[in-house]
């Protein structure tokens, strides 16, 4: 049976004997569609069970699946699939990735910790017979043509730069590419703090393997994407995002040593209560690699390295960064930096000690201390590496304030994007609903592109169905 039509949306109804239950008829908000609901008219909806209680008939609604999930994005590429690509589709998923704990020191070989979410990009691709490769998105306009073996060797300032990058680092690994591939990609979600680019670089990589039938080992295809943003895109990102998307497992925390390459997959504690993902986009969406102060923060890192070293007595040209200073020589000599230097060395190292509080409190359950972690990782990001424009600033603020909240920090670079919240499983819908009412509030100019949303730990990338 066909039902209540709402902003352009049709709902869809099916006969059911008894009882008419959906969270959905308690999401009274209007802006109920940024928790991944549908607004839809409850007055219409109660005349049209009223008229049918006479009948015996109780309706229950099937909702569409929310953005960025892989359902959501099977959907969207098979609309979008143009008529010249051959319709043998195969799908990649490669999910978004959050970190709770270890911003900003991935580049300066730290300890970090994050996840893998269930959402992210979905592609269709279909492997060709020549060496060409076409792009449609769902999120970015116009097509992408490239050629495998004429491929320019700087970016070209277009969406299409990732596939490139990942192309020629698979080149530059010694691998012959013959065979390109026709891909539809979706996104679904605003741009910026679920490293969404190391998604879609990752993706591309996995194209290109399934075209050769590569296999790629998950730790040497984060590597790789890695040298891609590095040597191709131009900018000095670590192993965090990508590691996170290739090794992750759903429900577990992946600990990472950057400098070693060690790696752990932590399941919860036993006991641990039912949480869930907020994340609240701040309808700012930024590249990072001008403009930003990314690569700025980088080198400041690195310049506190030095002088740690030269206050130390070491080899400046023995040290690169800063983890080549050990926490008890940074103790020592940390007074003698300059105010930059001191900001940052504080961070990297605090940093460090908090993923390991962090980890060792995830494994036991304990949801609280974990959360305090989160909370103290993102004050430092604030004041010791000094990121998080007001916007972003206010989203921490916001979470930190509401009961149900186990910690807050900023997603990603923290130059504009999401700010993420660990939170209690039911209370997770109130909280969205409190901090946009308090961010709109306070930004009305970016009340259009907020978006905000709950989700879950995920799986690593790799090919589905």
């Amino acid at each position: 049976m066909r039902g209540i039509s709402s902003a352009g949306r049709a709902l869809h109804w099916q006969c059911r004997g008894q009882g008419f239950e959906s969270p959905i008829l308690h999401q009274k908000s209007d802006k109920a569609r940024s928790y991944g609901f549908e607004p839809f008219a409850f007055r219409t909806l109660s005349a049209v069970l009223r008229s049918e209680e006479r009948l015996g008939i109780v309706f229950a609604m099937s909702t569409p699946p929310e953005p960025g999930t892989l359902d959501a994005g099977r959907s969207t590429v098979e609309r979008l699939w143009p008529d010249d690509f051959d319709s043998a589709r195969r799908w990649i998923f490669s999910p978004y990735r959050v970190c709770p704990i270890g911003a900003h020191v991935d580049h300066n070989l730290g300890l970090v910790c994050g996840m893998a979410i269930d959402r992210g990009i979905t592609v269709g691709f279909v492997p060709r017979n020549d060496d060409r490769v076409r792009l449609l998105s769902s999120d970015f306009e116009g097509r992408i043509e490239l050629e495998l073996g004429k491929l320019s060797d700087r970016p070209q300032g277009d969406w299409g730069d990732y596939a490139r990058g990942a192309a020629q680092v698979l080149i530059g690994a010694g691998h012959s590419l013959r065979r390109g591939f026709d891909a539809v990609l979706c996104g679904g979600l605003p741009v910026g703090g679920l490293s969404s680019s190391a998604a879609v670089g990752a993706a591309y990589l996995l194209c290109l393997a399934a075209a050769h039938d590569l296999e790629l080992d998950p730790f040497e295809a984060a590597r790789l994407h890695v040298r891609s943003e590095v040597e191709f895109v131009g900018l000095n990102v670590g192993l965090l995002d990508p590691a996170m998307i290739f090794l992750a497992e759903a429900g577990s925390l992946l600990e990472l040593d950057c400098a070693s390459e060690a790696f752990r997959r932590i399941p919860g504690g036993a006991s641990v209560a039912p949480w869930r993902i907020a994340v609240a986009h701040s309808g700012i969406e930024r590249q990072l690699v001008a403009g930003t102060g990314f690569n700025d923060r980088v080198a400041e890192c690195r310049t506190a390295a030095r002088e740690l070293a030269t206050s130390a007595g070491i080899a400046v040209d023995s040290v690169d960064v800063l983890r080549d200073i050990s926490p008890e020589t940074y103790a020592a000599h940390r007074g003698e930096l300059t105010p930059v230097s001191a900001r940052r060395a504080a961070h990297f190292f605090g940093e460090c000690e908090r993923v390991q509080k962090g980890v060792s409190a995830w494994s036991v359950g304990d949801l609280e201390a974990f959360g305090a972690q989160i909370t103290a990782s993102g004050r430092s990001s604030i004041e010791c590496y000094e990121t998080g424009c007001p916007e972003l600033q206010a989203l921490y603020e916001a979470f930190i304030e509401q009961p149900g909240v186990y910690g807050s920090r900023f997603s990603g670079g923290g130059f504009g994007g999401a700010c993420i919240a660990w939170v209690e499983a039911d209370a997770g819908p109130e909280v969205l609903r409190a901090v946009e009412k308090q961010y709109v509030q306070q930004f009305p100019e970016r009340a259009e592109g907020f978006r905000a949303f709950l989700c879950q730990s995920g799986p690593a990338a790799g090919l589905v169905g």
